[in-house]
């Protein structure tokens, strides 16, 4: 029940279980065995459709970082290696539908399992598709103009039931990546009336004290693209003054505050010092009296 569980990277959780439960199916689906080991088989491949159909709704691709290859890219490859496999899915169930179509008993049990293994392949295909129509619309618009209708049929199916469900397409366009994180850097650095910052407060009231370095770093390089640093530090630093005990305890913790400061300092204490010691030290250097 997701009222019971929560995950600190739920969306790269979900991927993985993704990933993990459709190799299951592509182990399975295949394999030659007696009509018990294909009923068995089948259950098996159910269960894990069930489950992808649950993980997929409403869940972007994150593909393995650290491959060298862009983002985009490695989402449509990801994309496609599930799309097809669930292609794949639907192919089989078709192939063995038509063979069992004129028999009898057990074989007719095992088309019910089939049919009911379809609905939730087209589903699970009507959910990856609704969640990441930027990445995979390419693919799968050609499946409209296959050659086989039964191909077609399952693509407008599919094309359906995420018009059903009130797919944006908004997402396709060229800046999508870049408007998402512009509307996302307005609302971090969103500032009240009174020059207050909720969101950043609100973030430094929850984010561990283990991920206060990454914390800083992040909000002094946002608030500064938007000439806010001083609105920032301003808003931190009177935070902590509030909480300090004494004057002794100032900026000495291990607060965010501190980090904040210390990560400024590194980035523009350096030309600072600069300009302020250069003068001085050019001076020092080409005094006479040193130079003895």
């Amino acid at each position: 029940r997701r009222d019971d569980l929560s995950f600190c990277q739920e969306m790269k959780f979900k991927n993985k279980m993704v990933e993990y439960l459709t190799d299951w199916v592509m182990g399975t689906s295949n394999q030659a065995a007696d009509d018990d080991v294909k009923c068995l088989t089948r259950d098996l491949d159910q269960a894990s459709m069930e489950a992808v159909v649950s993980l997929l709704a409403g869940l972007p691709l994150q593909p393995e970082e650290g491959d060298g290859v862009e983002l985009m890219e490695a989402k449509s490859q990801l994309f496609l290696k599930y799309f097809t496999l669930f292609m794949n899915l639907l192919n089989g169930c078709s192939e063995v539908e038509d063979e069992n179509a004129q028999t009898g008993g057990r074989k007719r049990g095992m088309s019910r399992r089939l049919a009911s293994l379809r609905h939730c392949t087209v589903l699970a295909m009507s959910n990856l598709l609704n969640a990441n129509v930027d990445s995979g619309l390419m693919h799968s618009i050609g499946l409209g103009y296959h050659k086989d209708l039964q191909t077609r049929a399952t693509f407008m199916e599919v094309l359906t039931k995420i018009l059903q469900q009130g797919t944006e397409f908004d997402t396709l366009a060229e800046t999508v990546l870049a408007d998402r994180f512009e509307r996302l850097v307005e609302l971090v650095t969103m500032m009240g009336d009174q020059g207050e910052l909720p969101i950043a407060m609100a973030l430094a009231n929850v984010v561990p004290c283990s991920q206060w370095d990454e914390l800083a770093r992040v909000l002094v390089t946002l608030f500064d693209s938007r000439h806010l640093l001083y609105q920032l530090l301003w808003n931190m630093f009177s935070k902590e003054v509030e909480l300090a005990d004494s004057m002794q305890t100032l900026f000495r913790g291990n607060s965010l505050a501190s980090k904040i400061m210390t990560f400024c300092f590194k980035v523009y204490g350096a030309t600072y010092l600069q300009k302020l010691l250069d003068p001085l030290l050019r001076i020092v250097i080409t005094s006479s009296d040193w130079q003895h």
